[in-house]
């Protein structure tokens, strides 16, 4: 893997172009929205970005700047509390740093984690020393960009990169800066952009909005209301709306493939099986174009029926 900046400056990017297609996200950066509602329209990745971005502005790091070993080592310093190992890392070489991430990553992980005090046995899990050399986790970002622009061979690179990799600490950072799988040329959040139902997010969000300004105008006190009962009755009213009976004709919308095979072709009818719900979102079962029954999100169809009163309406015929 080839690694560069440019999958860090493609998540800045993709996250920016979000916010300008969806609203929400902008509402959870305020705190108006909890993270679980964006993960319900699929938006989790974005939230969990914004989360790490904000952690790292809080800590004082840029996400995408680089980085020299002689700042890295000042910072390294400044984020580390034990005196034992501030002296330590004043003394290592950048020759020496790097082959702690290389080759000597048995010393790595004891001054990440602290050393092994006890391991794991089938009753006990292992228990490891409080000592540890905190800037080697608080700096995660800084170290990621200086392995970035630190002009060091790929293999070198590479293999620092694995040390980090294998670390829980690192993961959930360094996932930004890499792609989204081995060998694929896309960040965590381009692929997320492209996998979400654009158009059922932003009618979803329109509708809340418009429940939430009635609920404001209205001059009903709902404060003295049962909200629970509210909720359940609404609820189950959307529900019974997403559901769309067996043997409805409905037209894809986009050809749909899997695994180099075309399932699904753009144009074709086909007869609702049955269906049912995922996460919140309607999926009917279809006979696909490889005589295969399968499950699919409705969002890839059209139900040519509401199409058909929609344009009656449109023609003033009841």
């Amino acid at each position: 893997m080839n690694f560069t900046p440019a999958f860090i400056r493609q998540n800045i990017r993709f996250y920016e172009e979000a916010k300008e297609i969806f609203p929400l996200i902008s509402q959870y950066e305020k705190g108006e929205v909890n993270m679980s509602s964006l993960m319900r329209l699929r938006l989790g990745d974005f939230a969990e970005f914004h989360n790490f971005v904000k952690a790292q502005k809080a800590l004082g790091f840029e996400l995408d700047v680089v980085i020299k070993w002689r700042k890295l080592k000042k910072i390294l310093i400044e984020n580390t509390q034990n005196s034992r190992f501030k002296d330590y890392i004043s003394k290592r070489t950048e020759k020496e740093f790097i082959l702690l991430l290389t080759e000597n990553t048995q010393i790595f992980d004891r001054l990440l984690n602290g050393r092994i005090l006890r391991k794991s046995t089938r009753r006990s899990h292992e228990k490891r020393s409080y000592e540890k050399c905190e800037g080697l986790s608080i700096s995660a970002v800084a170290i990621i960009n200086y392995l970035i622009s630190s002009g060091l061979d790929e293999k070198t690179k590479s293999k620092a990169f694995e040390t980090l990799e294998s670390q829980s600490i690192y993961q959930n950072r360094i996932k930004w800066y890499v792609s989204n799988n081995p060998g694929s040329k896309l960040s965590i959040l381009e692929l997320a952009i492209s996998k979400i139902p654009k158009q059922e997010v932003k009618i979803s969000t329109v509708m809340v909005n418009s429940i939430s300004d009635f609920i404001k105008s209205s001059d009903v006190d709902f404060r003295k209301l049962n909200s629970e009962f509210l909720i359940e009755v609404v609820a189950q009213k959307i529900k019974d709306l997403m559901q769309i009976p067996i043997g409805t004709n409905i037209r894809c919308q986009k050809t749909y493939t899997n695994y180099g095979k075309v399932e699904l072709s753009e144009g074709n009818m086909y007869q609702v099986i049955t269906s049912n719900t995922s996460s919140g979102f309607l999926r009917v079962c279809v006979l696909n174009d490889l005589n295969q029954s399968s499950y699919y999100e409705y969002s890839l169809f059209e139900d040519m029926s509401v199409l058909r009163d929609s344009i009656f309406k449109e023609l003033g015929i009841t």
